[in-house]
């Protein structure tokens, strides 16, 4: 019986920590998300106001919108796969709210992405 109790507490540990990964991950790729969607708007009303009569801006008016919209969702996936192949993520201190990655692993991945 005691066994089986130390069984369930080792998956609960598993489950809390892969949960907390996950949860990370979709943070991450959330603030990455707004980040570039801030960042697309902005420049879209630039060009829009400043650089009205430019055909470029002409062109991308004429786009359909969900070009616009699948633009903004691949630029923001391309900026987080690096950080979506890791999976040696630890947590540190709950309330710093810590978390460590090993930098020979992020270096790895990171390279891997660039092509480098």
């Amino acid at each position: 019986m005691l066994r089986y109790v130390g069984t369930i507490k080792d998956i609960g540990t598993f489950f809390k920590w892969t949960l907390a990964n996950i949860s990370y991950k979709f943070l991450y790729y959330s603030l990455n998300l707004r980040y570039v969607g801030v960042t697309l708007i902005s420049l879209q009303r630039y060009l829009t106001i400043c650089k009205w009569r430019s055909t470029w801006i002409k062109q991308i008016s004429s786009l359909p919108r969900y070009v616009i919209f699948l633009v903004h969702w691949t630029v923001s996936l391309l900026l987080i796969i690096p950080i979506l192949t890791l999976d040696s993520i630890r947590f540190g201190c709950v309330c710093k709210q810590m978390v460590a990655i090993d930098p020979d692993d992020f270096r790895v991945e990171y390279n891997f992405i660039v092509g480098v």
